[in-house]
């Protein structure tokens, strides 16, 4: 299930964010879920259990719509309105944000308020066995490894790194088996159709550099054990 919440700046038609503004979205979820105390704590400290792993199952796309970068203050500027995208495995919790921005009609983004325009929801496509899917929020995949000095060294893959394809699967049936609690009979497969360049993202997360990937991929299943 998907929420697409239309926002909008509340003062001079310009919605300022800085360049890594990541974390101020997710901020925006976990706090607008303060009034059910045992969902937000449950996303936020336990997630789903696979091994040693724990998963939230729920994503959030970038800020959708024209902007440009205003070098003075060091911030992107939204001109128009724009499309947010929150999707999620588990209904209740989409349900919970949708009840919770439209009564709140407004959402705290960094430095300004902006107005919620329009909410829709939007339901989980019927299952398929081929498609070609366009990343809303980008895809990072990555290793890491321990330094003989003791410290540790983040390697982040390439979509044409057949790595690439094969954690992301592998990071899948986790997430399956995690919210099933049962294990994973078929396969998939998944693989680069439009990347180029101009579709890496590089951002800082909580001062951690991230490298990760839109563009268009094509995902595929299939019968056989894995």
């Amino acid at each position: 299930m998907r929420l697409k919440i239309t926002l909008h700046a509340d003062d001079n038609g310009r919605l300022m964010v800085p360049i890594h503004y990541q974390s101020l979205l997710q901020g925006i979820i976990y706090h607008s879920l303060e009034k059910d105390r045992t969902l937000q704590s449950f996303l936020h400290d336990e997630g789903f259990a696979y091994q040693n792993r724990r998963f939230k199952l729920f994503t959030f796309s970038r800020l959708l719509g024209p902007f440009y970068f205003e070098r003075e203050s060091g911030e992107l500027i939204f001109k128009d309105k724009v499309d947010w995208y929150i999707g999620s495995i588990l209904p209740d919790f989409i349900n919970a944000l949708g009840e919770k921005f439209l009564l709140a009609g407004v959402v705290k983004l960094g430095k300004q308020n902006a107005i919620i325009e329009g909410l829709q929801y939007e339901k989980t496509m019927e299952p398929v066995d081929s498609a070609a899917i366009s990343m809303l929020s980008p895809i990072t995949i990555y290793s890491t490894y321990e330094k003989e000095d003791g410290g540790h060294l983040t390697h982040y893959f390439h979509p044409d790194d057949e790595v690439f394809s094969h954690l992301l699967i592998k990071n899948s049936i986790k997430k399956y088996e995690a919210f099933y609690q049962e294990p994973f009979n078929g396969s998939i497969s998944f693989a680069p159709l439009h990347v180029s360049a101009k579709d890496k993202v590089v951002t800082n997360y909580r001062k951690t550099i991230i490298n990760a990937w839109g563009g268009t991929f094509t995902a595929e299943r299939g019968s056989k054990n894995v």
